[in-house]
Order: C-alpha cells, then sequence, then structure tokens
C-alpha cells in the first residue's frame, strides 16, 4: 500500500526484481527502442545488457573503477563515461556473432564480452579529457557529445570524430550533471 499526501490509502504499485548487479554500484541506466536496459556499474566498472526478459549479459568491463554516466544514440552506439581517470568509451555495435570472437581495437583498454549468439559490441576509447572524474554525459540529437567533469569544473563539446574542446569552464571544481534543453515546438 501507499499512503497519499492527505494520508488516504491506496494500492501501490507492484515491484519485481528484473536483475541483480554483481557489481557494487549502479550509476546509470539508458534504454535502447527494443527495451533493452544497459547499466553503467562501478567496482567492477562494467556494462550489462539487460533484456526485457530480465536476462543480463556483461557487454564492456573498462580498467577504470566505475562506469559514471551513459548516453545511447539512435543507431545504438553506447557512450560510457568512466571516474576515476575518467574517460569516455563508445560501444558500437557490431552484426549478430558467428561464434568468433572480434579482434579489440589498438585502442580499446576493455574488453566487449558476449556469448555467440547475442549481439556484440565493439569498444574504444572516444575521449579523453586527461581529467579525474566525468560525472555526466549528454548527447545532442545533433551530434556533439557534451561531457561534464570533476577537478577542473570543464564542460566538454566532443565532435562526431572524437575531437573534443573545453565548451565551459566554471569557478567550481566539479560539473556534476547536464541536460540539454529542448526547443518549445
Amino acid at each position: 500500500v501507499a499512503i497519499s499526501s492527505d494520508g488516504t490509502l491506496e494500492l501501490a504499485p507492484s515491484l519485481k526484481a528484473i536483475y541483480t548487479s554483481p557489481s557494487t554500484y549502479i550509476w546509470q541506466v539508458v534504454t535502447d527502442a527494443q527495451g533493452n536496459a544497459y547499466v553503467g556499474a562501478g567496482s567492477p566498472a562494467r556494462v550489462y545488457r539487460v533484456a526485457p526478459d530480465g536476462k543480463a549479459t556483461t557487454i564492456f568491463e573498462a580498467k577504470e573503477l566505475q562506469i559514471q554516466a551513459m548516453a545511447i544514440d539512435s543507431d545504438g552506439t553506447i557512450y560510457d563515461a568512466t571516474s576515476p581517470d575518467g574517460r569516455v568509451y563508445k560501444l558500437e555495435p557490431n552484426l549478430p556473432a558467428t561464434g568468433k570472437k572480434k579482434e579489440k581495437s589498438k585502442e580499446a583498454e576493455a574488453t566487449a564480452e558476449s556469448s555467440p549468439s547475442e549481439q556484440t559490441y565493439r569498444s574504444s576509447v572516444f575521449f579523453d579529457p586527461k581529467t579525474k572524474y566525468i560525472w555526466d554525459i549528454e548527447l545532442d540529437p545533433a551530434g556533439p557529445l557534451y561531457v561534464a567533469t570533476g577537478d577542473n569544473g570543464e564542460i566538454y563539446k566532443v565532435e562526431k570524430n572524437g575531437q573534443g574542446s573545453v565548451f565551459f569552464k566554471s569557478d567550481e571544481a566539479h560539473i556534476r550533471s547536464l541536460t540539454l534543453l529542448k526547443p518549445a515546438p
């Protein structure tokens, strides 16, 4: 049951656990058009793909401590930001695997794992701001990715080719969250 603000008792929505992560923390969840959830976790830093039926697969492991922030674009590419020693990784979906393991990119400092019957991902370092923390990322539908960082309080604007520059410099040490305002219709 739930108690409303005026003290009325009513039926509460039912809750059902569909996945329990082996990682200590879950920092971010994004979803794709098919209803899959991508869970960014820490200790260890992993991305789990959780299907609507609750079946989960580890699709990415980073060397850093945690996946702090995530974004997904319309073609299924997932951007994962790590902390500490923050980097933004790009996970690009491959065609369904045929049983052979994909070779990792030389730039990749992580692994992508999947069973032969599931979607696999290519991982690479997309952007390295050379800062301690990445707290949040936002993907602009027009193309650029914005990256909120800590230690120097900067927001980076990163183009689709992975080239980034300081978009905003704050007097604060940390910029912890971002949001993009959508223009009024």
